[in-house]
């Protein structure tokens, strides 16, 4: 028989136990295969779940009829509202909330701001 120092049987042991791990792992697996259900069952997520979403134009300038339209044409909802303004016409896209360039659930709104003159 062959002795084997103490030092290097806890090492043996060890060795020997992550080895029958990886196989009872290993069997595992195969069991699962063999049965015909997948071992992990993934669903995609359905477009329903996930809303779409746009991208708000610039209508900064426009005319809230044209505003409008753009904003309707993706998709958004609009709310019109007045502010003074100094340097925009009155009648004209002064500002729009969210910004230019947000992205936003389709069905959102966008406020507009349209000048009312100083």
């Amino acid at each position: 028989m062959i002795a084997l120092p103490l030092l290097r049987l806890p090492g043996v042991l060890i060795l020997a136990a992550a080895a029958l791990l990886v196989a009872l792992v290993a069997l595992a697996i195969a069991a699962l295969s063999l049965s015909g259900r997948p071992a992990v069952s993934v669903k995609a997520p359905s477009s329903a779940a996930t809303p779409s979403l746009v991208v708000v134009p610039d209508v900064l300038g426009s005319t809230p009829a044209v505003a409008t339209q753009q904003l309707e044409a993706q998709g958004l909802h609009v709310s019109l509202e007045s502010e003074p303004s100094t340097n925009v016409p009155v009648g004209q896209i002064v500002s729009e909330a969210p910004v230019p360039g947000s992205r936003m659930q389709v069905a959102s709104t966008v406020t507009l701001y349209s000048s009312a003159g100083p």
